[in-house]
């Protein structure tokens, strides 16, 4: 059995202004969901029953509750993922990652470790690869970074560190839930400094107008020793408060690239998602479309995804379709089954590939 892994446990620590939660950052998608609840009391023995903690590690006698408050969050998970194509069980792996800690305003600082072990992708012919958690397998320092914020009629934010640049360019909340990579960072955009090698880099965002739209800059040094420039304009729609758009451009590493996405990130219904993005030298594009669904009645507590992603390069032109459902037994266990369809374009007409995968994740 090709790529077994074991998993090792990520902490990450948040400086000062505590834990509030929020996205996954660049990192693949959460392991556990994209948010982190408040540590709570309750969660300890002789409290709730285990099965409504929303972390299996609980609240350390206490302990937890007093690091939120004293500003300091501590934070776990890990991902154990499989998947069978072509009737092989092409792999097992195993990825941590950490949500990103940040603040309502200050000062604020966070470390993540991650370790990953196995490897799965080589058996899928897509060019858009298969599983956001694949990569060679590694254990190290993942994000490091400082972050200052605040203004009052201006919001400013100034980000220094190592940083995955996923997290802050080009990256959609429903679309980074999927497993397949080409929803969370466009292959139009595989030059930009991302999971799993974050870099060290500057970013520093503002918003000129409350309510407006915000403009972003961020410097990264990529893995050769040369820079990659990334540029944003980000703001809402006027009409529809709830829609959110983001174009930028990407440079650096003999490469060119720009992108568009537009959503509406939603809790209580579907959020709908279009990814676009082109890389000028590479005559390569790519597109996005999908929606992620809570379920209602009977389905409540669970959410289902559907999307599709077209690459069309010089020597590549497929499509690809991805379905998942999430389910989350007690608060803490998230299991997610996906199925993946790839319909691609050879010589001697069009090749179809499928692939199963069975995502779980513990957060402690």
């Amino acid at each position: 059995m090709p790529g077994l892994g074991l998993g090792i446990v990520v902490v990450a620590v948040g400086g000062i202004g505590g834990w509030s939660g929020g996205d996954t950052g660049g990192v693949p998608a959460a392991p556990v969901g994209d948010s982190v609840p408040v540590a709570d009391s309750a969660e300890w023995l002789g409290g709730l029953p285990w099965g409504e903690w929303t972390r299996a590690s609980g609240d350390w006698g206490g302990r937890r509750s007093w690091l939120d408050r004293a500003g300091m969050s501590v934070h776990a998970g890990s991902m154990v993922e499989g998947v069978v194509s072509g009737g092989r069980l092409l792999g097992v792996q195993v990825a941590e990652a950490v949500v990103e800690v940040g603040s309502g305003g200050g000062l604020t600082a966070a470390v993540q470790l991650q370790a990953k072990a196995g490897h799965e992708g080589a058996g899928f012919p897509s060019a858009q690869g298969l599983s956001s958690l694949d990569a060679a397998d590694f254990a190290g320092i993942g994000e490091a970074w400082v972050e200052w914020s605040g203004g009052s009629s201006v919001e400013a934010r100034l980000k220094v560190g190592r940083v995955d640049a996923n997290g802050e360019f080009a990256g959609s909340s429903a679309a980074s839930r999927f497993t397949n990579p080409s929803f969370g960072l466009s292959p139009a955009l595989a030059f930009v400094p991302s999971y799993p090698a974050p870099a060290w880099s500057v970013n520093g965002f503002v918003r000129p107008v409350r309510g407006g739209p915000r403009v972003g800059a961020g410097l990264y040094r990529d893995g050769s020793g040369g820079g990659v420039l990334l540029g944003q304009l980000a703001g809402g729609v006027p009409a529809s408060p709830s829609v959110v758009w983001e174009a930028g451009i990407a440079t650096g590493a003999g490469a060119f690239a720009a992108y568009a996405i537009i959503e509406r990130p939603s809790a209580e219904g579907p959020a709908p998602f279009l990814v676009v993005a082109r890389a000028a030298e590479a005559r390569s594009t790519h597109a996005a479309l999908g929606t992620t669904v809570p379920g209602r009645g009977l389905l409540a507590g669970t959410e289902a995804g559907f999307a599709a992603s077209v690459l069309l390069a010089d020597e590549t032109r497929e499509g690809l379709v991805e379905a998942y459902l999430e389910v989350r037994p007690i608060g803490w266990l998230l299991l997610q089954p996906d199925v993946q369809v790839l319909a691609e374009r050879t010589p001697r007409g069009v090749r179809w590939s499928t692939a199963a995968l069975l995502r779980v994740g513990v957060r402690y």
